[in-house]
C-alpha cells in the first residue's frame, strides 16, 4: 500500500468526520473505507502518531508549509492493486477543498497544496502521488 498524509489546520475532528462520512463509510480497523460501494481502494484513519514519526527537519518543513502545527492529521492508505493517483487526488480534494491544509506522499518530500495538486504542478520533476515518475527517476539514477 501507498499512503497520503493530509495535515489540516484549524479543523475539529467532528467536522472532519462529517466530511469523511460523505464519501467513505465507517469500518472496523481503519476508521473509514472508500468508495462507499464496491471494492474498497482507500483506507482512512486519523494519524495521531505523526509527531513521533516525523524527523525534526520534516516537521519544520510541515509547519512552514502549513503556517502552524496541524490540528489534525489523517492517513489514507491506497491499494497497491491500482495506480492510485486518481484516488489520492480524490481524497485530498475532498478534504482540502473544505479544510485548510497540505498533503504529503511517499514519492516526494514536498507538502502539496490543493492548488498545486489540481494544477499538476511538479516538484523535483514529480507530480503529486506520481508513482510512475518516481519509478522513472529512480531507474535513471541507477543508470
Amino acid at each position: 500500500m501507498r499512503s497520503v498524509v493530509i495535515y489540516l489546520k484549524d479543523a475539529e475532528k467532528t467536522a472532519v468526520t462529517e466530511v469523511l462520512s460523505t464519501f467513505a463509510k465507517s469500518f472496523p480497523g481503519p476508521e473509514w473505507i472508500s468508495p462507499l460501494t464496491g471494492d474498497p481502494t482507500i483506507w482512512i484513519r486519523y494519524y495521531d502518531e505523526y509527531l513521533s514519526e516525523l524527523e525534526l527537519e520534516d516537521l519544520v518543513d510541515l509547519v512552514k508549509a502549513l503556517g502552524q502545527m496541524p490540528s489534525i492529521a489523517l492517513i489514507a492508505d491506497i491499494s497497491g492493486r491500482i495506480n492510485g493517483e486518481k484516488e489520492a487526488k480524490f481524497i485530498t480534494d475532498k478534504l482540502l477543498s473544505v479544510f485548510s491544509g497540505v498533503a504529503n506522499n511517499g514519492y516526494s518530500e514536498h507538502y502539496w497544496s490543493l492548488t498545486e495538486i489540481n494544477s499538476d504542478a511538479t516538484r523535483e520533476v514529480l507530480r503529486f502521488f506520481d508513482s510512475q515518475g518516481w519509478y522513472d527517476k529512480l531507474t535513471h539514477q541507477k543508470e
